[in-house]
């Protein structure tokens, strides 16, 4: 059956620190192979760049582990300040409404009917900004203090507020940045695979002769099994449209066949005689 190759951005790693490791081993060999052409295979400024590269992406992918692990340290981080802010515009917001039944124009200054989703971070944001803004004018403050509205609680609301809105900036660099090195992280990958391939070319070209030095750029990266598509039969007919065939060829022998006619009787013998 036939395999493919089946490499994490690990496995790539350490088979281009291997094929680097035995080109810079056996590279005066491969120099003198060189100097007999007009156009050298591997100049050493290829193979320092190869080395280079390869350092690149393994500082790269543990970057990035890194870099996940933050994100989702910034993630919990507005999670937990979304749901205290949600929590403060809520209870603002019944206290609001509950103290004021004849002014319907205070809750509505305070955001009461505005949506808001305790999964939604930029309108949990609109609605305690919402808050906050109402509480700087005197009337308003003076309903929302005489509805029991604290200002310790204001303050509070205003002091997660701007923690919510660090922690949703934040995020959306983490992000930003992921998404600039998920980029990066491609190309180098796609870079060092190619050179990797390339080192191993030259080596198979130098070394023919040498099975020892070949050996040491064999790839070991573990191989997957691909599974063969279905063949045409002999006609060209795909698996399924035999199949098909087949069931209707089935069906047909399954109904009764038709009694044949009676034969007719010769002409000119109708009268019997």
């Amino acid at each position: 059956m036939a395999t493919r190759s089946k490499q994490t951005d690990q496995d790539i790693i350490a088979d281009g620190k291997l094929v680097a490791g035995a080109t810079r081993t056996r590279f005066g060999e491969i120099a003198a192979a060189d100097a007999r052409r007009k156009t050298p295979f591997l100049p050493e400024t290829r193979l320092s760049s190869f080395e280079d590269m390869v350092f690149r992406f393994e500082r790269m992918v543990g970057g990035q582990n890194v870099a996940a692990s933050d994100r989702l340290g910034a993630t919990r981080s507005e999670e937990g300040e979304r749901a205290q802010v949600y929590a403060l515009v809520q209870e603002i917001r019944d206290e609001v409404t509950l103290g004021n039944p004849q002014n319907p124009g205070v809750g509505h200054a305070f955001g009461v009917g505005a949506k808001l989703s305790p999964q939604s971070t930029p309108r949990v944001l609109t609605a305690a900004q919402g808050i906050l803004s109402a509480w700087e004018k005197p009337t308003y403050r003076q309903a929302a203090l005489d509805a029991g509205v604290s200002e310790e609680r204001i303050e509070t609301l205003r002091s997660h507020t701007l923690a919510l809105g660090e922690a949703n900036v934040s995020q959306g660099l983490a992000q930003g940045a992921a998404v600039g090195q998920t980029q990066t992280k491609q190309q180098l990958r796609r870079m060092v695979r190619s050179e990797t391939t390339y080192m191993r070319r030259v080596a198979k070209v130098v070394f023919r002769r040498q099975p020892e030095a070949l050996a040491l750029f064999a790839n070991v990266q573990p191989r997957q099994a691909v599974q063969p598509r279905p063949r045409a039969d002999q006609g060209g007919r795909s698996a399924k449209a035999a199949k098909a065939k087949a069931e209707q060829a089935s069906k047909a022998e399954q109904v009764s066949p038709v009694e044949p006619a009676p034969a007719a009787e010769p002409a000119g013998n109708t009268d019997g005689k």
